[in-house]
C-alpha cells in the first residue's frame, strides 16, 4: 500500500547534502547529482502518536531510508524504526531498496540480540540495517529512470 503522506510534513529537497539532526546527532545524504528527494518529517507530523521514527528520506528510484536519531536506548529505536516501516513502508513499488538507519551515541554490547533480530525482520522488506556512532554520511545511489 503506497502512504500518503500530509503536504506539511514533506520537504521536497534537491540540495548536494541533505541533513537529518537532532540533539547532536546526524545523518548527512550526499546526493550528488542532486536528485529531487522527499524528505518527511515522521516524528510529530505523519505520526503524532504511539512509536514513530524521526525522519523518512525517499529518492527518486523511490527507495526509502528510514531515520533514528537517538541517545542510547536502542532497543527503542528498533521498535520504531519498526512500527515507522509497518505504517509508511509503500509495499506497492517492487524493486525499492529499504535502509533503516540507527545513529546513537552508543550501542552497548547488550543490544547485539536484538540488532541481530531486527536485522531478520528487515530481510521481509529487503531492508538492511545501518548503524553509526553520532554523525554519518551516506551516499544515495544514482538515478536512473
Amino acid at each position: 500500500m503506497k502512504p500518503n503522506f500530509p503536504q506539511r510534513c514533506v520537504c521536497v529537497v534537491s540540495d548536494s547534502r541533505i541533513i537529518c539532526e537532532e540533539n547532536g546527532k546526524s545523518i548527512t545524504f550526499l546526493n550528488s547529482d542532486q536528485q529531487e528527494c522527499r524528505k518527511i518529517q515522521v516524528d510529530g507530523c505523519v505520526i503524532t502518536e504511539g512509536r514513530r521514527c524521526d525522519w523518512l528520506l525517499i529518492d527518486q528510484s523511490k527507495n526509502e531510508y528510514f531515520v533514528e536519531l537517538k541517545g542510547s536506548h536502542i532497543g527503542d529505536a528498533i521498535e520504531q524504526l519498526k512500527a515507522s516501516i509497518e505504517r509508511l513502508h509503500d509495499s506497492s513499488q517492487r524493486k525499492v531498496e529499504l535502509r533503516a538507519y540507527i545513529v546513537a551515541k552508543k550501542f552497548p554490547p547488550s543490544y547485539n540480540t536484538k540488532i541481530q533480530l531486527f536485522d531478520k525482520y528487515l530481510k521481509k522488506y529487503n531492508g538492511i540495517l545501518i548503524r553509526r556512532e553520532n554523525k554519518f554520511e551516506e551516499t544515495l545511489p544514482k538515478y536512473h529512470p
